[in-house]
This record gives structure tokens, C-alpha cells and sequence, in this order.
């Protein structure tokens, strides 16, 4: 059973437009009873219920308009004044859709997104451009593939693409760099040019001018009497730009330690984190644009084996570990730890009683497995989840480093969350998370 399945038991409303049943969704709860042979045509009101629709994996790919502006995510608007107008839209993406239509999705997290993306991206006829945005650390989002994944993480996205690219399904055409926070992963940071002797930004900045009859070189100030300027070498006045003086570069004091210099160190803080950042710290990546491949086209008409809509295959159970051999390799990683230069955390994910204990035991099951199924694309392939006897996802993280041990608690935690929230289980967090250094 999916988790959407538990979340609302609320009924859509349906509506005829032409010859296609339309499906309008005011709330992704209401997605849990939709059964999608009964759907052409799907319609939303809200962010939240147009990604949960991406996520999906058998909705994401019906023809999707958007009630209010226009979202990249969506195939157009929807009038609510003249619902026909979209009717010639669906009929070129109903037969766009329809080689899919009997083919699966594979099991593995990854290629199951590859898979999603690229069915999506084909069938539309379009590319995938990352979107400027002040609402990402990076300043680009990619909203498809952000929506249809659980990863929200812009850089972990651009790895993702990279990998893809690598295996020939993407051609890549860059349209910009951007340069990131060394500690944060921003990239909003302030540049700005500081003393070489002593970091100082107390500079005072002066054009030099240079004299053609005594050759003296000094700042504008040694210049300045009287409103003119006076060469301080020969007495002489220099009236002439060009004739009888240039001014050729500029000078910097520090107003700190009086340190003239015609060079500055340039540094960049970081706006998010306050780091101050040496240019050589900076992370410099690509933002490209994907254009699926010829290969990608293939790809995307690949079949897996046939998965029953709403019940948990073999495959999602093995996502999870046996407990008892959990605690084993979790043994074995504490005595290795002494010889190795990363380290192996514990990850404890505990829902809350009061949620669990509103379920019987195989609504309580199917949740938890659900929550597994959720984590695993945030995690490497050697890591290890099991459910522990008081009800708790355990996670084991092999080598990692304690910031990224930090990244990817903060971000599970968050969008766990989030997405329960969401969803109507309640109006606070319900998931906790803690997690500790295995050490013998």
C-alpha cells in the first residue's frame, strides 16, 4: 500500500471536455482514490498538488494544465471560462503518450527517474532548461526533474544530469557558471576587493597621475592645491589631459595599516553563511541545458517487468535489511573506523507515536516502507535501511564525510516533513532524526 493511499480518502471531481474525462485537483490528497484509466486529462489549482502529480508514476505523463498562470511544469493554461480550448493540445499529447502506455517503470531509484524525465521530455517535444530562480541556493532550478524527484538539492540535480549526459542520453549545451560557497553551496556571494597586506576593505582608492615633463607618478591628492592640480615635483600646473599628464592605473590604501598597493585581493563572502571566501576556494559548476538523444528515445521505450499499481513489489521490499544482519555489518563498520579516513553514521528516523498508533499494524507497515522507499534515492548503494522492533528507520551511512552526514539528515528531515504536511497527516513535523558516529 502507498503512502498516498493512507493520506486522504477524499473524492476528485471529474468533468467532460470533449471526448476526454478531465480530472480537476484542488488537493494532491485527493490524487489516493484516482484510478488512472479513468483519466485523460488531469487539471490543478496549486503547486504542491502539480508536483505531487510529477511524482507519480503513473499520472505524471497524462496531459497536466494549470488553473491560474502558467507553470513551465505544465503543458498550458486551463480557462475555466472555455475548457475546449485545450482540447486540440491533448489530442496531439494523447497520441504522443499512448507508446508508453503499457510500458513500466524499473525498480532502481535512478533509472527510474532517467526513465520519467526522459518519457516526459520526448513525449512533449521539449528540453530541459534550468529556470533563474532567487529561491535556489544556486540561483537555476530544474523543475521537471525537481518535481519528479524527491531530491531538492540543485547541485546533487546537476550531478544527476551529468551522470545521464555521460551515458549519451543527454546532449548538453552550457549557458552559464556559477561559482559556490566552499562551506554552504551558495552561490550568492559578494565580491569585494580587500587590502593584500592585511584583508582589510577599508580601502581608500585614488587615480595616479603621471607628469610628461618630470616624469613624477603619484597619487591625484599629491596633486590637488587649490582646486588644480600642481605637480608637487617641478611646481608646475597640469591642465591638459592627454597633453600634459595621464592618469594610468590607480592605487589602493588601507586606511588599517596604510599599505599602498596598485593590486587589491579580492574576496567573496558568502551572503547565506557569512564565509568570506578565497577566490581559489570557490567551487566553480556548469549550468547547461539537456536535449534528450537519439539514444535517450530508445531508452525511454525500454520495458521492466509489469509492477501492480498500488501494492509494494518484491523489489521495493528489498530496500530494507534484515535487522539482525543491519547490526552486524553496523559491528563490523565500528572496528573498521580506526583505519579509515571518513566515517560510518547511524541514522535513527523515528515517526511520531501518536501517527503510527492511529494505523493498525499493516497501515503502520506500509508507511515505514513507504518512508524507506523514499530515503533510498539520497543515499549511496552500499548504505543499509532496516526497521528496528519500536518502529524506527534505521540507516546506515558507510563513508561519509560529517558534513555531508549533516547535509543529509538536514534534508531528509526537511522534506519528510514537508511532505506529510502536505499531504494533511498534520500541521507539524512528525518525523525526528538523529544520527551518531559508529565507533568500536
Amino acid at each position: 500500500m502507498r503512502l498516498q493511499n493512507v493520506i486522504s480518502n477524499r473524492r476528485p471531481e471529474f468533468a467532460q471536455i470533449g471526448k476526454y474525462q478531465a480530472l480537476r485537483v484542488s488537493h494532491q490528497g485527493r490524487l489516493a482514490n484516482v484510478d488512472p484509466n479513468t483519466v485523460d486529462i488531469i487539471i490543478v489549482e496549486d503547486e504542491s498538488t502539480l508536483k505531487a502529480i510529477l511524482k507519480n508514476d503513473v499520472l505524471y505523463l497524462k496531459p497536466l494544465f494549470y488553473i491560474g498562470d502558467t507553470r513551465k511544469e505544465c503543458d498550458g493554461t486551463f480557462n475555466v471560462d472555455a475548457p475546449h480550448q485545450i482540447v486540440s493540445k491533448v489530442d496531439v499529447l494523447t497520441k504522443a503518450i499512448e507508446e508508453y502506455a503499457d510500458l513500466d517503470l524499473p525498480s532502481d531509484p535512478s533509472d527510474r527517474l532517467l526513465t520519467k524525465v526522459l518519457r516526459y521530455l520526448i513525449s512533449r517535444k521539449k528540453v530541459l532548461k534550468p529556470i533563474n530562480t532567487r529561491l535556489s541556493s544556486i540561483g537555476y532550478s530544474f523543475p521537471v526533474i525537481e518535481d519528479m524527484s524527491i531530491e531538492s538539492n540543485p547541485l546533487h540535480i546537476i550531478k544527476h544530469l551529468n551522470a545521464f549526459s555521460s551515458q549519451d542520453y543527454f546532449s548538453r549545451q552550457p549557458i552559464d557558471k556559477i561559482n559556490i560557497c566552499y562551506d554552504c553551496n551558495s552561490s550568492y556571494l559578494n565580491f569585494s576587493e580587500c587590502c593584500t597586506k592585511c584583508n582589510s576593505l577599508d580601502l581608500k582608492t585614488e587615480e595616479l597621475v603621471h607628469h610628461f615633463r618630470c616624469a613624477y607618478v603619484g597619487p591625484q591628492s599629491d596633486f590637488m592645491k587649490d582646486e588644480k592640480l600642481i605637480c608637487p615635483k617641478c611646481d608646475h600646473q597640469l591642465k591638459h589631459i592627454g597633453i600634459d599628464y595621464d592618469k594610468p592605473s590607480e592605487i589602493h590604501t588601507c586606511k588599517s595599516c596604510n599599505h599602498s598597493s596598485q593590486e587589491t585581493k579580492m574576496k567573496a563572502k558568502c551572503v547565506d553563511c557569512c564565509k568570506e571566501n578565497e577566490l581559489e576556494q570557490l567551487v566553480t559548476y556548469d549550468i547547461h541545458e539537456y536535449r534528450p538523444t537519439e539514444k535517450a528515445v530508445a531508452k525511454s521505450l525500454e520495458s521492466t517487468k509489469a509492477q501492480s499499481f498500488g501494492i509494494q513489489s518484491e523489489e521495493e521490499h528489498d530496500l530494507l535489511t534484515n535487522y539482525g544482519a543491519f547490526n552486524m555489518i553496523k559491528s563490523h563498520e565500528a572496528k573498521r573506523q580506526s583505519i579509515a579516513n571518513t566515517s560510518t553514521f547511524e541514522m535513527i528516523m523515528s515517526v511520531e507515536d501518536k501517527i503510527l498508533n492511529g494505523l493498525n499494524e499493516g497501515m503502520q507497515m506500509a508507511m515505514l516502507q513507504e518512508l524507506a522507499s523514499i530515503i533510498k534515492p539520497y543515499l549511496k548503494h552500499n548504505d543499509l535501511i532496516a526497521l528496528d522492533r519500536d518502529r524506527n528507520i534505521n540507516v546506515l551511512l558507510i563513508d561519509y564525510t560529517s558534513q555531508e552526514n549533516e547535509v543529509i539528515q538536514d534534508t531528509l528531515h526537511y522534506n519528510l516533513n514537508k511532505m506529510l504536511m502536505d499531504n494533511g497527516w498534520s500541521n507539524h513535523e512528525i518525523i525526528s532524526i538523529t544520527s551518531r558516529s559508529i565507533k568500536e
